[in-house]
């Protein structure tokens, strides 16, 4: 069993590169930034050194080969302390050919005036690069170069390194000379990171040496991440895009995790001579029953492979709680989940039935389904549908993602002041608890649900994607919906939270619902913001960034 590789592991010939002079300008400048090790000079492995003799291999005109590259290996390979690296060449080291010598050597020399761009799509990624830059520079590279290591920038005698996160905004029209885009298996439509690609690449385009490199794990397929985008385009051009350098390094596939000698075999190959990953580790954490084997495979093998035993909700546990004929009454109590898009994905309105006996039921009220752009959703009648959910029920809340539908919101409001309540999905950590408080509800028999099939194939399109906050949902395929789940999700979370509100403990664990369902409306907003405390400080930092970032390009 033998690694899969993306290309040939060769080098080019030592006059068309510059890694010589690189490779010497890291051991004398940089330094081991952590571990046993730490404070000795830092020694590239052979596969990471040659990796980069073919990042900066050239052309017979002294122009380099590749314009972007991206870097794809397992989990604990070391793929950002190699970027960093990057980065403190392309800050300060001799990362361009200024023509050839006498003996037809190139000649490398540092950039006149380096703007290094560390991309990633959350602050604690940037974070990553920053911290190995921050350890990784030699006290005698600090002096000779008059570094000055701030938290999210890093000055130099010429130019600077930035971090920024996943505003496309903050880049668009940046003068960089090298950008690294880190963990782009993480940058997705939903946090804007296929818009912040984009306009890296734009941005590089523009200076003739400017380049990226980008690095990621084996993406989950149908996520529309950007390394499946990458990765999409290297396969369709044959692996011969011109200047793209595509570096993947695979373990042979497995066909049974269970069997420890061919998994170790596997993970020997995928890890090339990252020597510290500890193996017996990796094997007990592959075959941990809690980890998916599609993750396995993903994250520790780096193969691209389908989700399927990722889906966010059993089958079977979802169809147990269907109850297709319970009707929501004339007058029960309700909040109603507004999930809505304009002309791709789908709009969907779900109530909630807040019930007297403790449980909840949801049902969908109207799923709309535009085919594109030239049949877009009707808005009137949304906001007549949702009018309609006031005559038939008492709505406690509209719950509702704000995103193109502000306009509509708004008349909606005035109409029944106090009623509607913006709830943006984008918040990850709020809406990672309103999935559990679901999940676990279908599982102790506290939710039920009419069996709708629009929201059945919404909970079967989902997927649960791990982020920091726990498992947040999110669609198996870009042409999967999940519109009627997020909608049902929501108006769930805020029934939870009337009800209980409305709770009065008796004795012991007694308690009686449905005493008062009145709870002003001001009191409820509270505990949103309280809710996405966490994030708004993230959002904080994030502008205190871009401030920064405004302030240099004024000066």
């Amino acid at each position: 069993m033998t690694a899969l590789r993306s290309l040939p592991d060769e080098i080019p010939r030592r006059d068309r590169t510059i890694a010589p002079t690189v490779l010497a300008w890291i051991a004398n400048y940089l330094v081991q930034f952590d571990g046993v090790n730490a404070g000795e000079p830092l020694t590239l492995t052979t596969e990471q050194a040659r990796i980069l003799a073919r990042f900066y291999s050239l052309d017979d005109d002294g122009r380099f080969v590749y314009r972007r590259a991206t870097l794809r290996r397992m989990k604990g390979w070391g793929k950002t302390p190699f970027a960093a690296a990057l980065c403190a060449v392309e800050l300060a080291g001799p990362c361009r050919c200024d023509g050839f010598d006498a003996d037809w050597q190139p000649v490398a020399v540092p950039h006149p005036a380096p703007w290094v761009t560390c991309c990633a799509v959350s602050l604690d990624q940037t974070k990553n690069v920053m911290r190995c830059l921050h350890g990784m520079f030699s006290n005698g590279a600090i002096d000779e170069f008059r570094l000055e290591l701030g938290r999210t920038l890093i000055h130099s005698d010429r130019g600077q390194i930035e971090a920024v996160t996943s505003n496309p905004r903050v880049v668009e029209g940046a003068r960089s000379s090298f950008v690294v885009t880190d963990e782009t298996q993480e940058w997705l439509p939903l946090n804007r990171g296929n818009e912040l690609a984009a306009a890296v690449r734009r941005n590089v385009a523009k200076l003739g040496s400017a380049r990226t490199f980008e690095t990621a794990n084996a993406h989950r397929p149908g996520e529309g991440s950007v390394a499946e985008e990458t990765f999409t385009a290297w396969q369709a051009g044959g692996g011969q895009i011109p200047g793209l350098m595509y570096d993947a390094l695979e373990g042979p596939h497995v066909e049974d995790l269970s069997d420890t000698g061919a998994v170790r075999v596997a993970l020997e190959a995928a890890r090339g001579d990252a020597t510290w990953l500890d193996l017996d580790r990796l094997i007990a954490e592959i075959q941990d029953p809690g980890t998916l084997p599609s993750v396995s495979r993903r994250y520790y093998l780096n193969q691209i492979c389908e989700a399927e035993d990722e889906r966010w909700m059993d089958r079977a546990l979802w169809e147990s709680a269907a109850r297709p004929d319970v009707r929501i009454p004339r007058e029960a109590q309700v909040c109603i989940g507004f999930d809505g898009s304009r002309a791709q994905d789908w709009t969907a309105v779900v109530a909630c039935w807040i019930k007297k006996d403790g449980t909840r039921h949801v049902d969908v009220v109207q799923v709309w389904k535009p085919d594109g752009p030239d049949s877009p959703v009707p808005v009137l009648e949304v906001e007549d549908a949702i009018r309609a959910c006031f005559e038939r029920w008492s709505v406690r809340e509209v719950i509702a993602d704000p995103t193109y539908w502000a306009r509509s919101l708004e008349i909606l409001d005035n109409e029944h002041r106090g009623r509607i309540v913006s709830y943006p999905p984008q918040r990850v950590a709020q809406m990672v608890r309103a999935a559990e408080q679901f999940a676990q509800a279908i599982a102790t028999g506290t939710l039920t649900h009419s069996g709708d099939p629009d929201l059945t194939q919404a909970v079967l399109n989902a997927v649960a994607k791990e982020t920091r906050y726990g498992s947040q949902l999110q669609k198996r395929r870009r042409s999967e919906k999940i519109d009627p789940l997020i909608a049902a999700v929501m108006a769930h979370e805020r029934s939870v939270y009337h009800q209980h509100s409305a709770a009065q403990v008796l004795t012991g664990d007694q308690i009686l619902y449905g005493v008062d369902l009145e709870t002003p409306l001001d009191v409820l907003r509270q505990q949103d913001e309280l809710a996405a405390a966490e994030e708004d400080r993230e959002r904080a930092e994030a502008l205190a960034v871009v401030e920064q970032l405004k302030a240099m390009v004024g000066a």
